[in-house]
């Protein structure tokens, strides 16, 4: 059986031949857009930008974006490396120890990086539904806390099955945050909660499991299991009332008493 060998790299010449990624995680932001177009008005082109065989831009969408808003047509240096070799670009025109615009480009370059930057997380969530693995760049706390500021599903809506629900079957969450570590350490003992072992992407990981099952917590809060749909195969307990809830049964027949003769005057 023949292999299929891949085809050669597109030859890049202009930056019309250049297209940005549809899977760009990073919607940018004004500020970060009027920042990186002045700096290349200014100061030109310090960074480079990165692209796949075909031309789409791995990095520096933001850059091209620029480049097009302007109306700026600069002449491309195309450098092909498999990845093994670390390009350097060397501004010939400018001197750290003597050119002023040398060090504002360094400024710039970081202050562009910083406020050019809005995750789209409705993006890293197909990434992470194409095999991703997120927890390779933010920790499993703060991917969750991305996710719930953004109020977004980590997989997209239109890719979640629709699922039917019993009546007053709901699915929701609740994030609790513990302001000391005795207080955290006390709730995971409480509910069970310990580090373990998974494999994620063939790569074995280890951190806290955080899914927390309803009914257990209630139980673990106040000796009560939730009731739950029939048919989901989870247990039931009728619910335990608190003590001060209860009304004795001496108070309770006395109420019921007509009431004597004349009424009282209380002391």
């Amino acid at each position: 059986m023949a292999v299929k060998r891949p085809s050669s790299p597109k030859v890049l010449r202009a930056v019309a031949d250049l297209a940005t990624d549809p899977l760009n995680a990073n919607k940018g932001t004004s500020d970060g857009r009027a920042l990186l177009e002045t700096s290349v008005r200014r100061y030109g082109f310090g960074r480079s930008v990165l692209a796949d065989r075909r031309g789409r831009l791995i990095a520096g969408n933001k850059t091209i974006d620029s480049v097009r808003a302007i109306g700026e047509n600069p002449d491309v240096v195309v450098v092909r490396t498999t990845g093994k070799q670390l390009v350097v670009v060397q501004r010939t025109d400018l001197d750290l120890d003597t050119d002023v615009t040398a060090k504002e480009l360094a400024i710039a370059d970081n202050r562009v990086s910083e406020k050019g930057l809005e995750w789209d997380v409705n993006v890293l969530g197909q990434l992470s539904h194409q095999g991703v693995d997120m927890l390779q760049f933010w920790r499993a706390e703060e991917w969750e806390a991305l996710c719930a500021a953004a109020g977004a599903a980590v997989v997209p809506d239109a890719e979640v099955p629709g699922m039917a629900l019993q009546p007053f079957e709901e699915y929701n969450y609740l994030l609790v945050m513990f302001r000391n570590s005795q207080d955290w350490q006390g709730a995971c003992d409480r509910l069970g909660i310990k580090r373990e072992a998974i494999v994620l992407g063939g790569a074995r990981k280890i951190g806290l499991g955080r899914v927390i099952d309803g009914a257990a917590l209630l139980e673990q809060l106040c000796g009560s299991v939730s009731s739950s749909p029939a048919g989901n195969g989870s247990r039931r307990s009728k619910p335990t009332r608190s003590r001060s809830s209860r009304t004795p049964s001496s108070a309770s027949a006395r109420a019921k008493r007509p009431p004597t003769g004349g009424s009282r005057r209380g002391s």
